[in-house]
């Protein structure tokens, strides 16, 4: 009985210490939707956000590697694809 009130308490203190990690990993995402929702003049929510945040990712990677073997490039090229046919979408 003691041992099963000990789990119990330790899974209340990792479900606790969980929500609050992701709270403050949540909040710079939560900023820069509101940001994106000013600049786009339209509501966004944090899926979007992260679609629209893949979709620069893609667009850096495929222009920056000057450098990048073809292949490299070709791989890019198609993330940038598939992460601007996600942003069509969701948005």
């Amino acid at each position: 009985m003691n041992n099963e009130t000990t789990i119990f308490a330790r899974e209340q203190k990792t479900d606790t210490m969980l929500n609050m990690v992701a709270t403050v990993l949540n909040q710079p995402l939560k900023q820069l939707t509101l940001y994106y929702n000013k600049v786009l003049e339209r509501e966004l929510n944090i899926r979007q956000t992260l679609h629209l945040l893949n979709a620069q990712a893609a667009f850096v990677m495929t222009i920056m590697p000057a450098d990048a073997p073809w292949l490299v490039r070709l791989l890019c090229a198609f993330w940038l694809v598939k992460a601007l046919l996600g942003c069509k979408k969701v948005l």
